[in-house]
């Protein structure tokens, strides 16, 4: 997909971003690029058990402009159908 937006009185875009996205029956995948090709996004998450709603994803960001680059990962995990444990690590 994409979102573009062009200001007529300047003549300039304001702003254009672009992603693709994949989805089977237990994974998500996606690949953005955003803030006028500034930043890049791409993400993934898996469902490894759905009785037990056990799942694991990630995200990494890059900044092209200042060279920062972001990782996070995570987990769930349903102990019974009334408590689920849920973790997140990030730089």
């Amino acid at each position: 997909g994409a979102d573009v937006a062009f200001d007529t009185a300047t003549g300039n875009f304001t702003k254009y971003n672009a992603g693709l996205n994949f989805t089977n029956a237990d994974l998500i995948t996606s690949l953005t690029l955003n803030d006028k090709g500034d930043t890049l996004h791409a993400s993934y998450y898996h469902t490894v058990s759905p009785l037990t709603s056990t799942a694991v994803g990630a995200e990494l960001s890059h900044s092209f402009s200042s060279n920062d680059n972001t990782l996070t990962i995570g987990t769930q995990h349903a102990l019974d159908p009334l408590t689920s444990v849920k973790a997140r690590l990030n730089n």
